[in-house]
């Protein structure tokens, strides 16, 4: 909601809030409906595999709904990865659909540790905006950005304990 309300007042739309993430929501589904049709985060299977060999739990925490995060990484992720052939490689998977209180509030990072039985301290949130990077600082974590294309331009990551261009410079930090 925050995001919509910022893309609404920095771009001069006329419509509201709820209009704008139905409208982001439908074409969001649209896009990424089709198997390949999301990009892999340039670095990712590096930063699996030395997360991995560290003995580290890897988790996803989503702004996104359950159906199409999922979408989003079975179209994505797993087409795309030469080391994730399958959700149930990750910990734990948790959607705004877990929780009642979404991103930058930190609750979906607390139940994320807590279900993971992990000190909130000891936890690494690699993030591409700047309500995750909030979120995530919120919860007492380490927080890496991680900027896409879009949130590049439009959010402020100086929240963020640490701003990298991809995935392989997170795994260069673990």
């Amino acid at each position: 909601e925050y995001d919509a309300a910022q893309a609404i007042e920095r771009f001069g739309l006329s419509c509201s809030t709820s209009e704008f993430l139905a409208l982001w929501q439908q074409r969001m589904t649209e896009l990424i409906s089709q198997p390949g049709s999301i990009a892999m985060n340039e670095g990712f299977d590096e930063l699996y595999m030395k997360a991995r060999s560290r003995g580290l739990k890897v988790a996803v925490a989503s702004s996104s709904d359950g159906a199409g995060l999922r979408m989003k990484l079975k179209n994505g992720l797993l087409v795309h990865s030469k080391v994730v052939s399958s959700l149930s490689q990750f910990d734990l998977i948790l959607s705004n659909d877990e929780v009642t209180k979404h991103k930058p509030d930190p609750e979906i990072y607390l139940l994320a540790a807590k279900t993971l039985g992990v000190a909130p301290e000891s936890c690494i949130v690699v993030e591409d905006t700047a309500t995750g990077v909030l979120a995530g600082k919120r919860a007492g974590m380490r927080v890496i950005a991680v900027p896409n294309d879009y949130t590049r331009l439009t959010n402020d990551f100086s929240n963020a304990h640490h701003v990298v261009m991809t995935m392989s410079d997170v795994a260069k930090m673990l």
